[in-house]
């Protein structure tokens, strides 16, 4: 690879993505639909968990913000009254 070649950094970041993909495709990973069902859930669960944890923070040091704008709801995606 020439160094005075302005393209340098995108070839050498198309090389490096070609490698990775080719690494990713030649794991034997093989999923069973329960294996990913279980998979999101966990995933799932952990993001609220993770959201929750930031939202009892802020209320404990004392930030009203989500109280002011309304954005205290239920658990379920819906919100009927955003």
């Amino acid at each position: 690879m020439n160094l005075s070649d302005p393209n340098r950094h995108a070839k050498t970041s198309l090389l490096q993505f070609r490698q990775i993909r080719q690494l990713l495709y030649s794991l034997p990973v093989h999923f069973s639909p329960t294996d990913l069902i279980t998979w999101y859930l966990v995933f799932v669960f952990s993001l609220v968990a993770h959201e929750a944890g930031h939202a009892y923070v802020a209320w404990k040091l004392g930030d009203a913000t989500a109280s002011r704008r309304r954005r205290k709801s239920s658990p379920l995606p819906l919100q009927p009254t955003a």
